[in-house]
């Protein structure tokens, strides 16, 4: 066996130490890895866990890492995937999906990727045919700044990133949220935080009790009550268009993006929500039927799984945005997947699709039977296709499905679990909340 392959790296290629390797592996992972697809790396199947560690040389911008496994019987039960920049400190990014083409979205700088492996599917040890990133150089002068500002709920000073322009005119104000695993330090949507910056607009990146692994965070009166505290935070230390406050997020802060759109839509203007779940209880299930290790981050934050205890049911449903979407009703909501999600990413789309059923009128429902072929099969029912469906500011990604009911609309394009940010950015500037009514006498 060869070495496997990691590709689209800028500058030298990345070292990698690590295993237990196949013992007739005649070039382990210690080699610089090839760029050759043709070949891959084994772990030693008498093993039931295994690590890869990489060194990318030089502190990178690291928005997403996709593993490539040989085949569906030698991918990992579980596989999770530590950051570092210095080799010392390390933050957990999480659980990746279980698929033979994983990919989870990072979007921080990073220079150290340990990569941990454990259980066997099939039977076989885990055989990867190549790693992907796309990286760049860390940029020096970075966008926005760290503040802390108090929260609301518990009165303790909670970390974001921050950008105001310098401009005492009221300017709109844009909400973006990290994802599952990351916390305020993470830059999944860069491009939408430069288009701030050049718009002159406000944005601001809150922490919200970090990534979703605890009962504090997940959904909780906590992180719902430090999303609003940051935007409160920003209306008192500058001029804000209060007609113009957006939130933005995907996958993780695609979840929360629904979640704040039902518990408070009241501040919104528009939220745009990607590739979310809306419901803890059932991607718990899709989690453990995929041997994902983000079923285990729910049993954290909910004290459990479902049917365990009626309390931790109550908490499962309470944490989940289709609880409360009823209540986004009337406001400005564009929700969009992927049509390879769930098979090529970590959230299946049938949580969009039922995420616009709960805020469309009936008569605009999408039928059960479609979304579950939709789900399953990664295309759109013939009767559902429309040849006349455009939008350039999907670039590549292609919209494939889109319904209107009042002011919600929901969107299927030609990708997996990612965030098309021109789309949102776009679609963000055009929402504006009415002027109040004159006051009468």
């Amino acid at each position: 066996m060869a070495a496997m392959a990691i590709a689209g790296v800028a500058g030298a290629a990345p070292q990698v130490t690590g295993g237990p390797n196949w013992p007739g592996n005649t070039a382990p992972p210690e080699r610089i890895f090839d760029g050759n697809p043709a070949t891959y790396w084994a772990g030693d199947p008498k093993a039931d866990q295994w690590q890869l560690d990489i060194d990318l040389g030089e502190v990178k911008e690291v928005p997403a890492i996709t593993i490539e496994y040989f085949d569906e019987r030698h991918m990992a039960r579980e596989a999770t995937a530590d950051l570092s920049t210095d080799g010392t400190t390390w933050q957990p990014i999480g659980a990746l999906p279980a698929t033979v083409l994983s990919c989870q979205p990072i979007g921080q700088p990073a220079r150290y990727l340990r990569l941990h492996f454990a259980g066997k599917a099939k039977d076989r040890q885990p055989a990867i045919r190549e790693i992907r990133f796309a990286v760049e150089a860390a940029k020096k002068a970075a966008v926005t700044e760290d503040i802390e500002y108090p929260s609301s709920a518990d009165g303790t000073m909670q970390p974001a990133r921050y950008f105001a322009p310098d401009n005492p005119e009221p300017v709109p104000l844009v909400v973006g949220l990290h994802t599952w695993s990351g916390d305020y330090r993470q830059r999944f949507q860069p491009g939408i935080e430069a288009w701030c910056a050049k718009q002159g607009w406000a944005y601001i990146h809150p922490n919200f009790r970090g990534p979703n692994w605890t009962p504090q965070a997940t959904g909780s009166d906590l992180a719902v009550a430090d999303i609003l505290s940051a935007v409160d935070y920003v209306r008192r230390t500058r001029a804000i268009d209060a007609r113009r406050i957006y939130l933005v997020g995907g996958s993780g802060g695609g979840y929360y993006a629904l979640l704040m759109a039902g518990r408070a839509p009241e501040v919104w203007a528009g939220v745009s929500a990607w590739v979310p779940i809306s419901d803890l209880a059932a991607w718990y299930r899709e989690c453990r039927a995929a041997g994902s290790g983000y079923a285990d981050h729910i049993v954290k934050s909910c004290g459990g799984a479902p049917g365990d205890s009626p309390e931790v049911d109550a908490q499962l449903r309470y944490r989940s945005p289709l609880t409360h979407l009823a209540g986004a009703r009337g406001l400005p909501l564009d929700i969009n997947a992927g049509i390879h999600d769930g098979h090529r990413g970590s959230v299946p789309i049938s949580h969009t699709l039922l995420a616009f059923n709960a805020v469309a009128d009936e008569k605009d429902r999408i039928a059960a039977a479609d979304i579950a072929w939709m789900t399953e099969h990664e295309t759109v029912p013939e009767h559902l296709r429309d040849p006349a469906l455009q939008d350039a500011t999907y670039g590549t990604r292609t919209p494939l499905f889109r319904r209107h009911s009042g002011q919600v609309r929901v969107t299927i394009f030609e990708g997996g679990h990612e965030l098309v940010e021109e789309a949102a950015s776009q679609w963000l500037q055009q929402q504006r909340r009415p002027d109040p009514a004159p006051a009468t006498r």
